[in-house]
C-alpha cells in the first residue's frame, strides 16, 4: 500500500503553467519545487516498445471530468472537460500498462494494470495513489458494484476477484471460466465476457455460471459469394441503459480462405475482409440477434452507448477513413438486424481524431469523448485536447494495427499481439489454428505451422502484401515490424493452485519415458522443428511458454483443453510423446505443470 504517496500529478497548478508544461513529481514522496517539462524517458514494455492496443482506457466521471489510462507511458491522465484542459497526470510503475478504469461511489478512481498485475486506486482530487493491490498476472475487466461497494476485477487466467472499494484485500475469488475480459454489474446481476470466444457469462451470487450466452454466426451474401462468419474476440462489452449489454466483437470467416494474392480480403461486405467487426445487443433471457457487419472498419477496439440508449460510438483504430470514431443510431442497427437484405451497415457520422483512436465514451451531455495515441490526445465532440506527453511512436506497432485495402489488419487475427483462437480452413492446406505471436516470435522461424514462410521478408511479401492486400514495405519497415512483434511478451502464468501437483507434473514432463523434452526443450520449450506427431503431417513444434492461455491446441485446434490433448485419441497418439501409460492423476499433474509455464 502506498497511502498518501503522490507519484506525479498537477491538479489545478497547470493553469499557472504553459500548455506544454506539467507540474509533476519524480519517483520521490513529495511534489517537485515547480513546473517541469515532461521529462524524456524510455517507453515502457520490452525493449522500450509500446504495447498492443487493447481499447477501453477511457472514463467519464459522474461530474463530467475525463480520466484516461495511457498504456504507452504508464500514466493516468485527468482532464477538465469544461475548461477542456489537462489537469494533470499520475505516474505509475514502468511496464504497468494501465487499462480499464472505473469510478466508485466515493469518487475514487480504480485502474486495472494489465502487465502490472494489480488494481491501483487513486484519489483524483489530490493525485494520491491510495493503494496498489495485487490481483493476477493479467487483469483485464473491472467494474464497480454499488450494491456491495466493491470492485470486481476479471483476469485472463479466469480469476474474478472482488475487492472492497475503500481498500483492503480481496473478499472473494472465483474462477467462472478462462480468458475473462469485461465485467458488468446490471440490476444486481454480475456478467463477465470472454475475450476470444465472445461469450457472455451470467453469474450466480456465489460466482458460478448461471447462464452462458453465445453469439450466433452470420451468413452474408455478395455478388457470387456467400460466407458464414463465427463470433470471436470481444474487445469491449458495456451495459445498456435499458438493461442488457452491447458487445463489440469480431467474426471470422468459416469457409475456406484462399492463400492466393488477395485471399484474405474477399469479404461479402464492402471494405470488410475475412474478419468482420460488429456490435451485438444481448438481453437477459433472449437469444441475441445476428448483428450486421460494420462496413469499412478494419480494427474496432472500443464501444460506448449514450445514456439515453439511442447512440452507439465505435473507436476504429483502422478503417477506410483512417483512424476515427464512428457513431451509429441504435435504431439503425436494430433495423438492420431484422432486415435480411442488409448483412452489413455503412459507417455513420465520422469524427476524425487526428491519431489512432483507442477508446471512446459519452459524457453527461451525450457528447462523444475519444482517446487517441500518436499524437496522444483527448477529443470531446471534435475539440482536440493534446496530452503534453513524450511521443510513443513505433513503426512496427503502426503497421501491425493498420488495415490494408482489403479491410484486414495484422491485429485482426492477432489481437493484442497474440492470437484469436480461430481455426481457419485454407484452400489446399486444411485446418490451421492462428498461431500466437507473443514471447519472442523471431526466435521461432521459419513461420507457420508448416514452416513454409522462411523469414520476415517472406512473411511480409506472402502474407501482408500478398494475401492481405497491404502495401509493400521497405527493409527498414520490415525490420521494425519484426522487432515490435518479437518484443511482445508472453502472458505470465498465474500462481498455481496446487504447487505440489505442478512439481509432480514437472517430473512427468521431464521423464525420458514420456519423451516431452525431446521436442519441448530450450528457452521456449520448443526445438522449432517440423515433426509428425500423428496428426496428419509435419508441423512446427510450438513454444509452451504461456500455453495455458492458448486453447484450443494443436495445428487444427482439435484439443479444446490441455487435458483433451492427452485423453482424446484423435488429437495425437503414441507419436506425440508416450503418454498412454499415464494415469488420470499423472495427466492432471502434467496439465497443472503446463499451465504454470
Amino acid at each position: 500500500m502506498e497511502s498518501g504517496r503522490v507519484l506525479s500529478l498537477c491538479l489545478g497548478a497547470l493553469a499557472m503553467s504553459a500548455p506544454s508544461i506539467l507540474l509533476g513529481c519524480t519517483s520521490g514522496d513529495g511534489p517537485s519545487s515547480g513546473p517541469v517539462v515532461w521529462a524524456a524517458q524510455p517507453k515502457p514494455g520490452p525493449a522500450g516498445l509500446p504495447p498492443a492496443i487493447s481499447g477501453g482506457t477511457l472514463l467519464v466521471q459522474q461530474d463530467g471530468s475525463v480520466v484516461a489510462a495511457d498504456p504507452d507511458r504508464d500514466v493516468v491522465w485527468f482532464i477538465d472537460s469544461d475548461a477542456q484542459t489537462v489537469r494533470g497526470y499520475v505516474k505509475l510503475q514502468a511496464g504497468d500498462e494501465p487499462g480499464r478504469v472505473v469510478e466508485d461511489g466515493a469518487g475514487r478512481i480504480h485502474v486495472a494494470l494489465r502487465r502490472g498485475g494489480a488494481l491501483v486506486s487513486i484519489d483524483p482530487r489530490t493525485g494520491t495513489i491510495l493503494e496498489r493491490r495485487a490481483v493476477c498476472p493479467a487483469p483485464r475487466g473491472i467494474a464497480y458494484d454499488v450494491h456491495s461497494d466493491t470492485i470486481h476485477v476479471a483476469c485472463a487466467d479466469g480469476l474474478l476477484a472482488t475487492f472492497p472499494a475503500a481498500g483492503g484485500a480481496a473478499v472473494r475469488e472465483v474462477h467462472p471460466d478462462t480468458d475473462l475480459r469485461d465485467v458488468i454489474v446490471q440490476d444486481g446481476v454480475l456478467y463477465v465476457s470472454r475475450f476470444r470466444t465472445a461469450e457472455l457469462l451470467q453469474l450466480t451470487t456465489d460466482g458460478a455460471v448461471a447462464q452462458r450466452t453465445a453469439l450466433p454466426s452470420a451468413t452474408s451474401s455478395g455478388p457470387g459469394l456467400t460466407t458464414t462468419s463465427v463470433p470471436e474476440v470481444a474487445y469491449r462489452t458495456v451495459a445498456l441503459p435499458s438493461g442488457g449489454v452491447a458487445m463489440l466483437h469480431q467474426r471470422a470467416q468459416q469457409e475456406a480462405v484462399a492463400t492466393t494474392p488477395g485471399g484474405y480480403t474477399g469479404g461479402s461486405c464492402p471494405g470488410v475482409g475475412v474478419v468482420q467487426n460488429a456490435v451485438s445487443f444481448i438481453q437477459q433471457g433472449a437469444a441475441p440477434a445476428i448483428a450486421p457487419a460494420l462496413m469499412m472498419l478494419s480494427l474496432a477496439v472500443d464501444v460506448a452507448v449514450s445514456s439515453d440508449g439511442t447512440q452507439v460510438a465505435v473507436a476504429a483504430t483502422s478503417s477506410r477513413g483512417g483512424s476515427a470514431v464512428y457513431t451509429y443510431a441504435v435504431s439503425d442497427l436494430q433495423d438492420a438486424l431484422t432486415n435480411l437484405d442488409v448483412p452489413c451497415i455503412p459507417p455513420q457520422p465520422q469524427l476524425n481524431t487526428g491519431g489512432q483512436a483507442i477508446a471512446v465514451a459519452f459524457d453527461p451531455y451525450n457528447q462523444v469523448v475519444s482517446q487517441q495515441r500518436e499524437p496522444a490526445s483527448i477529443t470531446i465532440q471534435g475539440n482536440v485536447i493534446p496530452l503534453p506527453a513524450l511521443g510513443a511512436g513505433d513503426e512496427g506497432h503502426n503497421i501491425f494495427h493498420t488495415g490494408t485495402g482489403g479491410g484486414i489488419a495484422c491485429a485482426s487475427c492477432h489481437p493484442e499481439g497474440g492470437d484469436d483462437g480461430h481455426v481457419w480452413t485454407f484452400t489446399g492446406i486444411g485446418a490451421r489454428r492462428t498461431q500466437n505471436l507473443q514471447g519472442g516470435v523471431m526466435d521461432r522461424m521459419p513461420f507457420h505451422w508448416s514452416g513454409d514462410i522462411a523469414d520476415m521478408d517472406a512473411l511480409v511479401s506472402v502474407v501482408l502484401v500478398g494475401r492481405m492486400g497491404g502495401a509493400a514495405l521497405d527493409s527498414a519497415a520490415t525490420t521494425d515490424l519484426g522487432a515490435w512483434m518479437h518484443g511482445q511478451p508472453a502472458l505470465t502464468a498465474p500462481a498455481p493452485a496446487d504447487a505440489a501437483a505442478v512439481a509432480r507434473g514437472a517430473i512427468v514432463f521431464n521423464d525420458s519415458a514420456t519423451g516431452c523434452t525431446g521436442c519441448h526443450d530450450g528457452p521456449q520449450l520448443s526445438n522449432h522443428q517440423l515433426v509428425d506427431v500423428g496428426t496428419g503431417g509435419l508441423f512446427k513444434v510450438p513454444s509452451l511458454i504461456g500455453v495455458g492461455y492458448r486453447a484450443p491446441y494443436l495445428h487444427d485446434g482439435c484439443a479444446a483443453s490441455l487435458s483433451d490433448r492427452f485423453t482424446d485419441a484423435t488429437c495425437g497418439g503414441a507419436q506425440h510423446g508416450t503418454t498412454a501409460q499415464l494415469g488420470a492423476g499423472q495427466i492432471s499433474d502434467l496439465v497443472a505443470y503446463l499451465q504454470s509455464l
